[in-house]
Protein backbone atom coordinates (compact mmCIF):
# COMPACT_ATOMS: atom_id res chain seq x y z
CA UNK A 1 0.00 0.00 0.00
CA UNK A 2 2.80 2.38 0.88
CA UNK A 3 4.49 1.58 -2.44
CA UNK A 4 1.34 2.42 -4.42
CA UNK A 5 0.98 5.79 -2.70
CA UNK A 6 4.62 6.64 -3.45
CA UNK A 7 4.22 5.76 -7.12
CA UNK A 8 1.08 7.88 -7.41
CA UNK A 9 2.74 10.88 -5.79
CA UNK A 10 5.72 10.62 -8.11
CA UNK A 11 3.44 10.57 -11.19
CA UNK A 12 1.58 13.69 -10.07
CA UNK A 13 4.84 15.56 -9.42
CA UNK A 14 6.08 14.68 -12.92
CA UNK A 15 2.92 15.94 -14.63
CA UNK A 16 3.12 19.22 -12.72
CA UNK A 17 6.71 19.76 -13.83
CA UNK A 18 5.76 19.22 -17.51
CA UNK A 19 2.84 21.71 -17.27
CA UNK A 20 5.07 24.32 -15.63
CA UNK A 21 7.68 23.88 -18.37
CA UNK A 22 5.03 24.29 -21.14
CA UNK A 23 3.76 27.50 -19.53
CA UNK A 24 7.26 28.88 -19.42
CA UNK A 25 7.80 28.00 -23.11
CA UNK A 26 4.63 29.77 -24.22
CA UNK A 27 5.32 32.91 -22.18
CA UNK A 28 8.81 33.20 -23.64
CA UNK A 29 7.68 32.69 -27.29
CA UNK A 30 8.22 35.77 -29.54
CA UNK A 31 4.91 36.81 -31.10
CA UNK A 32 6.68 37.91 -34.30
CA UNK A 33 7.70 34.35 -34.93
CA UNK A 34 4.03 33.49 -35.48
CA UNK A 35 4.27 35.12 -38.93
CA UNK A 36 6.28 32.10 -40.00
CA UNK A 37 3.23 29.95 -39.40
CA UNK A 38 0.97 32.01 -41.70
CA UNK A 39 0.89 31.39 -45.48
CA UNK A 40 1.74 34.58 -47.35
CA UNK A 41 0.26 35.62 -50.69
CA UNK A 42 3.39 34.36 -52.44
CA UNK A 43 2.90 30.94 -50.85
CA UNK A 44 -0.61 30.90 -52.22
CA UNK A 45 0.65 31.53 -55.73
CA UNK A 46 -0.45 35.21 -55.96
CA UNK A 47 1.90 37.73 -57.54
CA UNK A 48 1.69 41.41 -58.41
CA UNK A 49 1.31 40.49 -62.09
CA UNK A 50 -1.83 38.48 -61.47
CA UNK A 51 -4.83 39.68 -63.46
CA UNK A 52 -7.45 41.47 -61.36
CA UNK A 53 -10.96 40.05 -61.29
CA UNK A 54 -13.05 40.94 -64.31
CA UNK A 55 -15.73 43.51 -63.62
CA UNK A 56 -18.45 44.99 -65.82
CA UNK A 57 -18.89 48.74 -65.83
CA UNK A 58 -22.16 50.41 -66.80
CA UNK A 59 -22.38 53.19 -69.35
CA UNK A 60 -24.81 56.01 -70.08
CA UNK A 61 -27.54 56.85 -67.55
CA UNK A 62 -26.80 53.76 -65.46
CA UNK A 63 -23.17 54.80 -65.15
CA UNK A 64 -24.24 58.32 -64.20
CA UNK A 65 -26.37 56.97 -61.36
CA UNK A 66 -23.70 54.56 -60.12
CA UNK A 67 -20.81 56.98 -60.49
CA UNK A 68 -21.01 58.53 -56.97
CA UNK A 69 -21.09 55.06 -55.45
CA UNK A 70 -18.13 53.91 -57.52
CA UNK A 71 -16.18 57.08 -56.72
CA UNK A 72 -16.79 56.66 -53.00
CA UNK A 73 -15.69 53.05 -53.15
CA UNK A 74 -12.51 54.03 -54.98
CA UNK A 75 -11.77 56.79 -52.44
CA UNK A 76 -12.17 54.34 -49.59
CA UNK A 77 -9.56 52.08 -51.14
CA UNK A 78 -9.78 48.63 -52.61
CA UNK A 79 -9.31 45.24 -51.09
CA UNK A 80 -5.84 44.71 -52.55
CA UNK A 81 -2.73 44.53 -50.38
CA UNK A 82 -1.34 47.87 -51.63
CA UNK A 83 -4.37 49.88 -50.51
CA UNK A 84 -4.09 52.14 -53.59
CA UNK A 85 -7.54 53.38 -54.72
CA UNK A 86 -8.49 52.43 -58.30
CA UNK A 87 -10.48 54.74 -60.58
CA UNK A 88 -13.47 52.99 -62.20
CA UNK A 89 -13.53 52.73 -65.98
CA UNK A 90 -16.75 54.00 -67.52
CA UNK A 91 -17.32 53.30 -71.21
CA UNK A 92 -18.85 56.07 -73.35
CA UNK A 93 -22.51 55.69 -74.30
CA UNK A 94 -23.44 54.27 -77.72
CA UNK A 95 -23.72 56.70 -80.63
CA UNK A 96 -26.27 56.47 -83.42
CA UNK A 97 -26.97 58.70 -86.40
CA UNK A 98 -28.02 58.61 -90.00
CA UNK A 99 -28.52 60.66 -93.11
CA UNK A 100 -31.38 60.71 -95.54
CA UNK A 101 -30.66 61.56 -99.13
CA UNK A 102 -30.72 60.69 -102.79
CA UNK A 103 -27.96 59.52 -105.05
CA UNK A 104 -27.60 61.89 -108.00
CA UNK A 105 -26.07 61.08 -111.35
CA UNK A 106 -23.76 63.67 -112.81
CA UNK A 107 -24.98 63.70 -116.40
CA UNK A 108 -22.64 64.62 -119.25
CA UNK A 109 -23.81 64.86 -122.89
CA UNK A 110 -25.72 61.60 -123.04
CA UNK A 111 -26.88 58.86 -120.77
CA UNK A 112 -25.50 55.38 -121.14
CA UNK A 113 -27.21 52.21 -122.33
CA UNK A 114 -29.38 52.12 -119.21
CA UNK A 115 -30.54 55.71 -119.75
CA UNK A 116 -32.72 57.44 -122.29
CA UNK A 117 -30.17 58.05 -125.01
CA UNK A 118 -27.05 56.32 -126.25
CA UNK A 119 -23.52 57.26 -125.35
CA UNK A 120 -20.55 56.21 -123.29
CA UNK A 121 -22.65 55.80 -120.16
CA UNK A 122 -19.91 57.16 -117.87
CA UNK A 123 -21.57 58.59 -114.78
CA UNK A 124 -20.60 59.90 -111.39
CA UNK A 125 -22.58 59.50 -108.19
CA UNK A 126 -22.99 62.03 -105.43
CA UNK A 127 -24.98 61.97 -102.20
CA UNK A 128 -27.46 64.62 -101.17
CA UNK A 129 -28.71 65.45 -97.71
CA UNK A 130 -32.34 65.96 -98.73
CA UNK A 131 -34.82 63.55 -100.18
CA UNK A 132 -36.28 65.72 -102.98
CA UNK A 133 -33.31 66.55 -105.21
CA UNK A 134 -33.63 65.63 -108.89
CA UNK A 135 -30.82 64.90 -111.35
CA UNK A 136 -30.49 67.62 -113.98
CA UNK A 137 -28.00 68.41 -116.70
CA UNK A 138 -27.30 71.89 -115.36
CA UNK A 139 -25.51 72.36 -112.07
CA UNK A 140 -27.86 73.38 -109.28
CA UNK A 141 -26.91 76.68 -107.60
CA UNK A 142 -27.27 74.96 -104.21
CA UNK A 143 -24.80 72.16 -103.56
CA UNK A 144 -27.17 69.61 -102.07
CA UNK A 145 -24.55 66.87 -102.36
CA UNK A 146 -22.06 68.85 -100.22
CA UNK A 147 -19.38 68.39 -102.86
CA UNK A 148 -17.45 71.33 -101.42
CA UNK A 149 -16.47 68.98 -98.60
CA UNK A 150 -13.94 67.53 -101.02
CA UNK A 151 -12.20 70.93 -100.99
CA UNK A 152 -10.86 69.71 -97.64
CA UNK A 153 -8.93 66.90 -99.32
CA UNK A 154 -5.73 69.04 -99.63
CA UNK A 155 -6.07 69.88 -95.94
CA UNK A 156 -6.30 66.18 -95.05
CA UNK A 157 -3.31 65.39 -97.27
CA UNK A 158 -1.35 68.22 -95.64
CA UNK A 159 -2.02 66.75 -92.21
CA UNK A 160 -1.08 63.32 -93.50
CA UNK A 161 2.22 64.62 -94.88
CA UNK A 162 3.17 66.42 -91.64
CA UNK A 163 5.47 64.21 -89.55
CA UNK A 164 3.93 65.52 -86.33
CA UNK A 165 0.27 66.11 -87.21
CA UNK A 166 -0.27 62.78 -88.90
CA UNK A 167 0.21 61.16 -85.50
CA UNK A 168 -3.18 62.64 -84.58
CA UNK A 169 -5.03 60.67 -87.29
CA UNK A 170 -7.44 58.09 -85.91
CA UNK A 171 -7.39 54.97 -88.02
CA UNK A 172 -5.49 56.92 -90.64
CA UNK A 173 -8.67 58.67 -91.80
CA UNK A 174 -10.06 60.95 -89.05
CA UNK A 175 -8.93 64.20 -87.40
CA UNK A 176 -10.52 64.68 -83.99
CA UNK A 177 -10.06 68.46 -83.77
CA UNK A 178 -9.40 70.66 -86.81
CA UNK A 179 -9.04 73.74 -84.63
CA UNK A 180 -6.23 72.12 -82.66
CA UNK A 181 -4.49 70.63 -85.69
CA UNK A 182 -4.83 73.59 -88.09
CA UNK A 183 -4.55 76.69 -85.90
CA UNK A 184 -2.48 75.52 -82.96
CA UNK A 185 1.30 75.02 -83.05
CA UNK A 186 3.85 73.69 -80.57
CA UNK A 187 5.96 76.42 -79.01
CA UNK A 188 9.71 75.89 -78.78
CA UNK A 189 10.98 75.43 -75.26
CA UNK A 190 11.90 78.72 -73.60
CA UNK A 191 9.95 80.86 -76.09
CA UNK A 192 6.65 81.16 -74.24
CA UNK A 193 6.02 84.51 -72.57
CA UNK A 194 4.23 85.00 -69.28
CA UNK A 195 1.09 85.94 -71.22
CA UNK A 196 1.22 82.66 -73.13
CA UNK A 197 2.37 84.14 -76.44
CA UNK A 198 4.93 82.16 -78.44
CA UNK A 199 7.89 83.85 -80.09
CA UNK A 200 9.20 80.73 -81.88
CA UNK A 201 7.54 77.44 -82.79
CA UNK A 202 9.04 74.00 -83.03
CA UNK A 203 5.86 72.99 -84.90
CA UNK A 204 4.21 76.10 -86.38
CA UNK A 205 0.49 76.38 -87.17
CA UNK A 206 -0.52 75.21 -90.62
CA UNK A 207 -0.19 77.57 -93.57
CA UNK A 208 -2.60 80.38 -94.40
CA UNK A 209 -3.93 78.36 -97.32
CA UNK A 210 -4.82 75.42 -95.09
CA UNK A 211 -6.41 77.75 -92.54
CA UNK A 212 -8.48 79.29 -95.34
CA UNK A 213 -9.82 75.84 -96.30
CA UNK A 214 -10.94 75.25 -92.74
CA UNK A 215 -12.47 78.72 -92.55
CA UNK A 216 -14.53 78.13 -95.70
CA UNK A 217 -15.75 74.80 -94.35
CA UNK A 218 -16.82 76.46 -91.10
CA UNK A 219 -18.75 79.09 -93.05
CA UNK A 220 -20.54 76.46 -95.12
CA UNK A 221 -21.19 73.71 -92.60
CA UNK A 222 -21.02 75.06 -89.03
CA UNK A 223 -24.57 76.16 -88.29
CA UNK A 224 -24.20 76.73 -84.53
CA UNK A 225 -20.95 78.74 -84.54
CA UNK A 226 -19.80 79.52 -88.07
CA UNK A 227 -16.89 81.72 -87.00
CA UNK A 228 -15.22 79.75 -84.23
CA UNK A 229 -16.53 76.19 -84.31
CA UNK A 230 -14.36 73.14 -83.85
CA UNK A 231 -14.96 70.13 -86.05
CA UNK A 232 -13.84 66.63 -86.91
CA UNK A 233 -12.89 65.55 -90.42
CA UNK A 234 -12.82 62.05 -91.86
CA UNK A 235 -11.71 61.40 -95.41
CA UNK A 236 -11.65 58.15 -97.39
CA UNK A 237 -9.62 58.00 -100.59
CA UNK A 238 -11.29 56.81 -103.77
CA UNK A 239 -8.90 53.89 -104.08
CA UNK A 240 -6.95 51.50 -101.85
CA UNK A 241 -4.37 52.83 -99.38
CA UNK A 242 -1.15 51.38 -98.01
CA UNK A 243 -1.85 49.80 -94.60
CA UNK A 244 1.40 51.05 -93.09
CA UNK A 245 1.29 54.69 -94.27
CA UNK A 246 -2.37 55.32 -95.13
CA UNK A 247 -1.29 56.89 -98.41
CA UNK A 248 -3.29 56.22 -101.56
CA UNK A 249 -1.86 53.45 -103.72
CA UNK A 250 -4.30 53.80 -106.60
CA UNK A 251 -7.05 56.22 -107.54
CA UNK A 252 -9.56 53.39 -108.01
CA UNK A 253 -10.53 49.97 -106.71
CA UNK A 254 -10.37 46.93 -108.97
CA UNK A 255 -13.21 44.43 -108.57
CA UNK A 256 -12.78 41.01 -110.16
CA UNK A 257 -15.47 38.48 -111.15
CA UNK A 258 -18.42 40.09 -109.42
CA UNK A 259 -21.60 38.07 -110.15
CA UNK A 260 -24.71 39.74 -111.56
CA UNK A 261 -27.82 37.69 -110.69
CA UNK A 262 -30.30 37.55 -113.58
CA UNK A 263 -33.51 35.50 -113.68
CA UNK A 264 -34.19 33.91 -117.07
CA UNK A 265 -37.78 33.11 -117.99
CA UNK A 266 -37.18 31.59 -121.40
CA UNK A 267 -34.46 29.90 -123.38
CA UNK A 268 -34.02 29.75 -127.13
CA UNK A 269 -33.41 26.33 -128.68
CA UNK A 270 -33.05 26.05 -132.46
CA UNK A 271 -34.70 29.43 -132.85
CA UNK A 272 -37.66 28.44 -130.67
CA UNK A 273 -38.38 30.14 -127.33
CA UNK A 274 -38.98 27.64 -124.54
CA UNK A 275 -40.42 28.78 -121.18
CA UNK A 276 -38.05 28.20 -118.28
CA UNK A 277 -37.29 29.49 -114.79
CA UNK A 278 -33.56 29.57 -114.12
CA UNK A 279 -30.98 31.99 -112.76
CA UNK A 280 -27.78 32.86 -114.58
CA UNK A 281 -24.97 34.95 -113.09
CA UNK A 282 -22.95 37.16 -115.40
CA UNK A 283 -19.44 37.76 -114.04
CA UNK A 284 -18.09 41.27 -114.48
CA UNK A 285 -14.82 42.99 -113.59
CA UNK A 286 -14.62 46.74 -113.19
CA UNK A 287 -12.68 49.69 -111.83
CA UNK A 288 -14.48 52.07 -109.50
CA UNK A 289 -13.69 55.06 -107.28
CA UNK A 290 -15.33 55.18 -103.84
CA UNK A 291 -14.55 58.50 -102.14
CA UNK A 292 -16.08 59.93 -98.97
CA UNK A 293 -15.71 63.02 -96.77
CA UNK A 294 -17.41 63.65 -93.41
CA UNK A 295 -17.34 66.99 -91.56
CA UNK A 296 -18.88 67.15 -88.07
CA UNK A 297 -19.34 70.36 -86.14
CA UNK A 298 -18.81 69.95 -82.40
CA UNK A 299 -21.52 71.53 -80.30
CA UNK A 300 -22.59 71.87 -76.70
CA UNK A 301 -24.71 68.87 -75.67
CA UNK A 302 -28.36 69.48 -76.51
CA UNK A 303 -31.32 67.47 -75.33
CA UNK A 304 -33.52 66.15 -78.13
CA UNK A 305 -37.30 65.77 -77.79
CA UNK A 306 -36.94 62.00 -77.53
CA UNK A 307 -34.58 62.29 -74.55
CA UNK A 308 -31.24 61.75 -76.30
CA UNK A 309 -28.27 64.12 -76.34
CA UNK A 310 -26.94 65.64 -79.54
CA UNK A 311 -23.24 66.49 -79.55
CA UNK A 312 -22.34 66.80 -83.25
CA UNK A 313 -23.88 68.10 -86.46
CA UNK A 314 -22.46 66.17 -89.41
CA UNK A 315 -22.38 66.54 -93.18
CA UNK A 316 -21.37 63.67 -95.47
CA UNK A 317 -20.55 63.57 -99.16
CA UNK A 318 -19.68 60.62 -101.38
CA UNK A 319 -18.24 60.48 -104.90
CA UNK A 320 -18.40 57.16 -106.70
CA UNK A 321 -17.71 56.45 -110.36
CA UNK A 322 -17.30 53.29 -112.42
CA UNK A 323 -14.35 53.83 -114.75
CA UNK A 324 -14.33 50.63 -116.81
CA UNK A 325 -16.20 47.35 -117.05
CA UNK A 326 -15.56 43.95 -118.66
CA UNK A 327 -17.87 40.96 -118.97
CA UNK A 328 -16.72 37.48 -118.06
CA UNK A 329 -18.29 34.03 -118.19
CA UNK A 330 -21.78 33.01 -117.14
CA UNK A 331 -22.80 30.33 -114.66
CA UNK A 332 -26.04 28.50 -113.97
CA UNK A 333 -26.66 29.80 -110.44
CA UNK A 334 -29.86 27.78 -110.01
CA UNK A 335 -27.94 24.51 -110.37
CA UNK A 336 -27.67 22.20 -107.36
CA UNK A 337 -24.01 21.41 -108.08
CA UNK A 338 -21.08 23.21 -106.44
CA UNK A 339 -19.47 25.09 -108.04
CA UNK A 340 -22.16 26.23 -110.43
CA UNK A 341 -21.49 24.98 -113.95
CA UNK A 342 -20.40 27.39 -116.66
CA UNK A 343 -22.91 28.01 -119.45
CA UNK A 344 -22.91 30.17 -122.58
CA UNK A 345 -24.11 33.67 -121.83
CA UNK A 346 -27.54 34.39 -123.33
CA UNK A 347 -27.53 36.93 -126.14
CA UNK A 348 -31.22 37.81 -126.26
CA UNK A 349 -32.24 41.41 -125.68
CA UNK A 350 -34.09 40.66 -122.44
CA UNK A 351 -31.00 39.19 -120.78
CA UNK A 352 -28.72 41.97 -122.05
CA UNK A 353 -31.04 44.69 -120.71
CA UNK A 354 -31.37 42.91 -117.37
CA UNK A 355 -27.57 42.77 -117.00
CA UNK A 356 -27.23 46.45 -117.94
CA UNK A 357 -29.87 47.44 -115.40
CA UNK A 358 -28.06 45.58 -112.61
CA UNK A 359 -24.76 47.15 -113.66
CA UNK A 360 -26.37 50.58 -113.38
CA UNK A 361 -27.43 49.82 -109.80
CA UNK A 362 -24.04 48.47 -108.81
CA UNK A 363 -22.33 51.85 -108.41
CA UNK A 364 -25.01 53.25 -106.12
CA UNK A 365 -25.09 50.02 -104.10
CA UNK A 366 -21.34 50.05 -103.48
CA UNK A 367 -21.38 53.78 -102.82
CA UNK A 368 -23.98 53.29 -100.10
CA UNK A 369 -21.61 50.98 -98.21
CA UNK A 370 -19.17 53.81 -97.50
Amino acid sequence: MVVRVALLCGLLLGLGAVAARDRADVSSLDVSSLDALVDTSEDLGETEEQDPPTTAEAAGPVAAINQPVATAAAAAGSGNSSGVPTEPIVLPPPIFGGTEGDFLFKVTAHLGPTGVAGGSGQRELGETATAKAVATVEQSPVDKAYRSLFDLKPLFMGIQADIHRRRALVGGVCVMSLRDIVHEGICKEGHTSTSGACSMYSVPPMTVAMQALFKNAKTNFCKFNATDCDATLCYTYGGPVAPDTGLQQSSYHTMQNIPIWVRVHKSVTNGTAVPTDTVITQSISFKITLEKAVFCEKMDPQQTPDGHVKVMNCHTSRRCQMLSLEHGECQLASSDTEPAPSVPCPTDLEFVKAVQAKEGELTSTMCSTL
